[in-house]
């Protein structure tokens, strides 16, 4: 604003007046007028040229301030979204994209015990020590049925629904048909005869029982004596 008024001022000197020195406040310089050079034209043109190139450096080091100061805002804000944002893809993750746990491997006892009380096969393999290991215990139906071999029906999965798993230990839940098992079928571990499951029937003191002869899956009194496989 001082140096358009500065213009204006200078415009309007007296004629008689020969050299004038004026300090331009603005660009901090100091300017002679002289005679032979047209007052206002002198004057007014380097008061305009100066007045705007200072007018651009200004804006442009105002420009590069403001530049500085959207680009840290957007840096800051993209920031903020990014660790808001990854929580929220995890919870809102399909269950698919889930990797499986793999199913732990059973272990099984090098020798069964045989001709032995529910109760007698249950103490027995809580008490045993083998291959330097001590949590042994008898085997689900479920366990039992995941090594049949060459018989779908009684196999883990088959038409037999006597299940730990699935909740089916009733009696309800048994059929002679589906649960029969196969000539042809066994076990990949030695053996013959009714093996022990830790798997009570529901609502009696029978527990099920599966042969190892042909794979048929029944029940039975836990005082009738038959054999076990303990597993870990």
């Amino acid at each position: 604003m001082s140096v358009r008024f500065f213009c204006v001022y200078t415009h309007f000197l007296p004629a008689n007046r020969q050299n004038s020195v004026f300090y331009d406040y603005f660009t901090s310089k100091e300017i002679t007028f002289q005679p032979s050079v047209p007052k206002g034209k002198f004057l007014d043109t380097f008061c305009v040229n100066s007045y705007n190139a200072a007018l651009i450096d200004f804006l442009e080091r105002k420009m590069k301030k403001i530049a500085l100061l959207l680009f840290s805002i957007v840096f800051s804000c993209l920031l903020v979204y990014a660790e808001t944002k990854q929580p929220e893809q995890a919870k809102t993750a399909p269950a698919a994209e889930k990797k499986a746990e793999p199913a732990k491997q059973l272990q099984w006892a090098k020798y069964p015990i045989f001709t032995a009380t529910w109760e007698k096969a249950h103490e027995y393999c809580e008490n045993l020590e083998e291959s330097g290991f001590k949590d042994w215990r008898l085997p689900s139906i479920d366990e039992l049925r995941s090594i049949v071999q060459k018989c779908p029906e009684t196999a883990a999965g088959g038409k037999c629904l006597i299940s730990d798993k699935n909740g089916k230990l009733s009696l309800n839940d048994y059929s002679k048909q589906d649960c029969r098992g196969c000539r042809r079928g066994g076990f990949n571990l030695p053996g013959n005869g009714w093996f022990w499951s830790a798997s009570q029937m529901t609502g009696t003191d029978h527990f099920w029982v599966i042969s190892f002869k042909n794979t048929r899956i029944s029940n039975a009194n836990k005082a009738v004596p038959y054999n076990a496989y303990c597993v870990r």
